[in-house]
């Protein structure tokens, strides 16, 4: 996390109602980063799903949403429709 908040990626700031409380925020630089990451992360889950075939697929989708707790299905839901 030092590495993080010493390269400029977060900031770092006290809690408001306890002070000891140590509150990160992402900045600019840290949100290009993330936005870097994610799109190298989408690129191998999308290849790997081409190279996995249709069946392989959804039975990872199947196996993930039955790990999920049954009160995040909905929300899940939403998002598989769009």
């Amino acid at each position: 996390m030092k590495k993080l908040v010493d390269g400029g990626y977060l900031v770092m700031k006290p809690g408001l109602d306890d002070r000891r409380q140590r509150q990160l925020f992402i900045t600019a630089k840290g949100r290009k980063l993330v936005d870097a990451l994610k799109a190298v992360q989408w690129e191998r889950i999308g290849r790997a799903f081409v190279q996995a075939g249709p069946s392989a697929v959804d039975g990872f989708m199947k196996v993930h949403a039955a790990l999920l707790d049954p009160k995040d299905t909905v929300w899940v839901e939403r998002l598989m429709e769009h």
